[in-house]
């Protein structure tokens, strides 16, 4: 059953899931309420009921909406199901320090679906403005994806240089939450991301419709929602408009 889906749900867990395995068998897997639905709807609940869900429990997997927590997920108990991510290299409880599971590493294919998966979940497209061109827009690009573990983001960072990356690791920095420290790996040169897309590519929209934007504007304004990148894809809204009465100072994440 390994296959590029697979590896890319597999991804989608390293950022945002949770195994549970000592008293209940429970997988959850959770994002944004909003920014991160579309991404569910149309890729993880209908591949992971494919390939996961129903051939091994014979059911589909339960959404789970919190919003308070603005948080928007699945969530299944099967042992069986529990049993076949474990198996499949996602560890259960807390993920103090995580690995690429070797069946991955030792496979490009599978290596660049998961590192989409994990992008998708854990990482950001960031924008910011080019002083040195002395332009309001923002148009320097950066892809950035943070973990919290130290050893995980040192075997992307590895595993993008073996594919002809140029990335670089940003200094970690601790988090004023929950005391931990996050580690980041970016890429920043244009060669790259567009290498990126080309090769790895995104399955989540909010990624992408940030990315669509600045292709087709030369800019993309921060601070966006996925529906108003979605209005300006289609013509339904001008992101200069986001750039008015100096709105505009911070970076999208």
């Amino acid at each position: 059953m390994r296959s590029e889906k697979l590896a890319e749900l597999l991804g989608n867990s390293m950022g945002d899931g949770s195994l549970e395995y000592a008293k209940r068998k429970r997988f959850q897997l959770r994002g944004h309420e909003t920014e991160d639905r579309e991404h569910y709807q149309k890729f993880i609940i209908p591949t992971f009921n494919e390939i996961i869900a129903l051939p091994l429990a014979g059911k589909t997997v339960g959404t789970i909406t919190d919003h308070k927590r603005n948080s928007y997920g699945i969530s299944i108990e099967s042992k069986v199901v529990v049993e076949f991510l474990k198996n499949h290299g996602l560890p259960t409880g807390d993920k103090k320090e995580l690995s690429i599971p070797v069946w991955i590493r030792q496979n490009e294919k599978f290596l660049k679906a998961f590192l989409r998966g994990l992008f998708d979940t854990d990482g950001s497209i960031y924008f910011s403005k080019n002083y040195s061109a002395k332009s309001n827009h923002h148009k320097a690009t950066r892809l950035v994806l943070g973990m919290t573990s130290k050893k995980l983001i040192n075997q992307i960072h590895k595993s993008l240089l073996s594919m002809g990356f140029h990335p670089y690791l940003i200094k970690p920095f601790k988090s004023k939450t929950n005391k931990r420290y996050a580690y980041r790996v970016q890429i920043s040169k244009k060669e790259d991301i567009i290498k990126w897309v080309e090769e790895i590519g995104f399955s989540n929209s909010k990624h992408m419709t940030k990315y669509l934007i600045r292709i087709r504007y030369g800019f993309c304004p921060p601070l966006t929602t996925i529906q108003q990148r979605k209005d300006i894809l289609e013509n339904k809204l001008d992101p200069k408009s986001f750039y008015a009465y100096g709105k505009v100072e911070g970076l999208v994440s």
